[in-house]
């Protein structure tokens, strides 16, 4: 797992900070097979699971301790509630952790092939050889977005007052 730091301290981080986690497993198999001396087999076999988490580097809840009511992620109970709401003043850094993070990827990948060659003797000093060959490949990639902690933008532009009279 690697903690990358965002641009502000933590908890403010400025909208960029993130924990990465990558693990990635690759298995593969091959198998030769000499049947006859003219008949050769080959069989491959590949398999990748690739799972990742980008999560922000606050583990805790602070909505409810900076006093930020009813942002969205606070109440749907997933377990994915940690931070505190974005704030994005326009023109300045954006204080708090990413919105939108924990983000979880799970991505699945088989691939199949088989080679079989054949040497063929058509006359008593010519040979011809015929392949055929077939081969597969499926994948599944699934994401789960985490729950949104909510996200506050101020434009700067503001209202004039009415003169009293």
């Amino acid at each position: 797992m690697s903690n990358q730091n965002g641009v502000l301290p933590n908890p403010a981080v400025g909208g960029t900070g993130q924990t990465v986690d990558l693990l990635g497993q690759n298995w593969a198999f091959n198998l030769s097979s000499a049947f006859k001396p003219t008949l050769f087999n080959e069989l491959r076999v590949g398999y990748t699971y690739f799972p990742t988490t980008f999560d922000i580097p606050i583990k805790e809840n602070l909505n409810k301790e900076f006093g930020i009511k009813g942002a969205f992620g606070d109440t749907l109970n997933d377990g994915k509630d940690n931070g505190f709401a974005l704030f994005g003043p326009a023109g300045f850094t954006q204080v708090g952790p990413r919105g939108f993070w924990p983000n979880f990827n799970d991505l699945k990948n088989l691939m199949v092939a088989d080679n079989i060659s054949l040497m063929v003797k058509w006359q008593a000093h010519a040979s011809r050889s015929a392949r055929r060959a077939c081969a597969g490949r499926t994948s599944s990639a699934s994401r789960l977005r985490g729950s949104v902690a909510g996200n506050f933008n101020f434009s700067g532009v503001s209202t004039p007052r009415r003169a009293a009279g």
